[in-house]
Parts: C-alpha cells; sequence; structure tokens
C-alpha cells in the first residue's frame, strides 16, 4: 500500500527530472500513466490543459502517439464535449 508521502515523493521526482529536460506536452501524461499502471491495476490519469484546444490537441497527439483510439483508451472532457468511454485510462 502506497502512502501520501510515497506518492508526494514520487511527484516531486517526476517534477525534478522535469526542470531538467525540455518535455513535450504529450510525454508528461503518458509517463504518468505508467507509474500509475504499474502500481494500480484499475487506476487512471488525468491531466488538465488550460484551453479547450489544448486539451483537444493534446489528447490527440497522446492517442496517435500511444497507437489507440481517441476517445478508447486517451480521451478527452471538455465543457459540453466528453470524448471518453469507459475504457478511458488517460483523460
Amino acid at each position: 500500500m502506497y502512502t501520501l508521502q510515497d506518492l508526494v515523493c514520487s511527484a516531486l521526482d517526476i517534477f525534478l527530472i522535469l526542470t531538467e529536460f525540455i518535455v513535450l506536452a504529450e510525454q508528461i501524461p503518458q509517463w504518468c500513466l505508467e507509474w500509475v499502471r504499474a502500481r494500480f491495476v484499475k487506476k487512471g490519469v488525468a491531466c488538465t490543459q488550460p484551453r479547450r484546444v489544448a486539451a483537444m490537441s493534446v489528447a490527440a497527439r497522446v492517442a496517435e502517439e500511444m497507437d489507440v483510439g481517441l476517445g478508447q483508451e486517451v480521451g478527452y472532457s471538455i465543457r459540453f464535449e466528453d470524448c471518453t468511454s469507459s475504457k478511458t485510462i488517460l483523460k
């Protein structure tokens, strides 16, 4: 069982790595998903973007990189539009 301290320390490790390297917005959610899936069987990851277009375009690029359909394993949810399914693990 993981404690809140474990999760915070892991997040800090990720943050420190990201401050040393230039990382594209679509890579961070994938790394978080890998970390979560290695520890929890039925958990997913939710990411936020400041704008509607950013949320849709990042989701599309991540789905393409993961070679999955948009709205299936990778999706997005914005006001008045929900492009997710019961199989969505990265939103």
